[in-house]
């Protein structure tokens, strides 16, 4: 029997696999369209394509994860069988799979103990979980394994914030801020300001095509809106705006990250002056981050290249360190 060691990103909306030796090999939106009929269930689609089919008779879309949670113990279980059988030619009953999953360090036992669940009961032999920070650390090299460091991870629904000496876990927090409370101050922002309304992936393609934390930054973009008489407006809109409207998302993360550095031993933070602090994640890829972030704290700040991969490339170096299993696992 062969074994195949696969490493996944755990996240609310998105599942993220990679295969050792390969690297990524599926990339899906958390979401599972089906048909049912006197108790039988026939996936119409997954992931990517759910959601473009929702409207189609007798198909029903369901979204299993809930930020942490399971929602939906069946469903999850089908959507994660499904992405593999899709993504792994080798026959289940030959294959051995060991699964390593990334997820927040707030994740609570039942949250875990029913994510385990899904994964074996989709197929899995073997089930470990470790901290996206140990992730990002196993990715972003710079530092020698007996120095510390904070990791902060900014996704899209939580930011994670742990502090790690070698892939050690010793501390860390979540907080419930991410890039979508960005775009949702955007939304505001653009309503309050220009009295139109927009929906959440406008907010979001505003801010991924000219967002910006540079200060007075002239870049601009139009988009459509629609007033209070249901028209459809054309409106102009400058990297500058953008900047007023989510900075003070990125300012609370910062204001979280601080106190959680104060709440450490002199010993950690004398050493964090070298080392510093290291941002990850998919708001961390916002042209200016790190020149902002300059001005908020005190110490080195450093962000990695890939952000928004450097969880899941990180699970993936881990596939080959079993030793260091017990060490870096929950």
């Amino acid at each position: 029997m062969s074994r195949i060691n696969i490493a996944v990103k755990f996240g609310n909306n998105e599942l993220i696999f990679y295969r050792q030796g390969v690297g990524v090999i599926a990339r899906h939106q958390s979401f599972l369209a089906v048909s049912q009929r006197g108790g039988r269930i026939k996936v119409k689609a997954f992931g990517n394509d759910a959601q473009k089919i929702a409207d189609s008779k007798n198909v029903f879309v369901y979204k299993p994860f809930d930020r942490l949670d399971v929602k939906n113990h069946r469903m999850a279980t089908i959507l994660v069988r499904k992405i593999l059988d899709d993504c792994i030619m080798d026959k289940f009953f030959l294959t051995s799979i060991n699964v390593l999953i990334a997820v927040p360090c707030a994740m609570n036992h039942k949250q875990l103990s029913d994510l385990k669940s899904v994964f074996k009961y989709a197929g899995c032999r073997k089930v470990t979980f470790v901290q996206n920070g140990v992730c990002s650390r196993a990715y972003f090299d710079q530092f020698s394994l007996n120095d510390y460091a904070v990791m902060v991870d900014i996704g899209k629904f939580v930011t994670d914030i742990s502090v790690l000496n070698d892939f050690e876990f010793l501390k860390g927090k979540v907080c419930l801020l991410g890039g979508v409370d960005m775009d949702s101050a955007l939304q505001t922002y653009i309503k309050d300001n220009f009295d139109l309304s927009i929906n959440i992936q406008t907010a979001e393609n505003l801010k991924k095509n000219i967002g910006s934390l540079y200060n007075k930054d002239l870049f601009s973009t139009e988009f459509l809106g629609v007033n209070e008489d249901n028209s459809v407006i054309n409106q102009q809109i400058t990297a500058n705006e953008i900047r007023v409207a989510i900075s003070n998302t990125y300012d609370h993360i910062f204001d979280l990250v601080s106190e959680f550095i104060d709440s450490l031993s002199n010993e950690i933070k004398i050493q964090l002056t070298k080392t510093g602090i290291v941002l990850s994640g998919g708001a961390s890829c916002i042209p200016g981050l790190f020149e902002y972030a300059n001005k908020k704290f005190a110490y080195p700040i450093h962000i990695v290249n890939n952000p928004k991969e450097s969880s899941i490339l990180g699970a993936g170096k881990l596939l080959s360190k079993d030793k260091q299993f017990i060490k870096i696992s929950f």
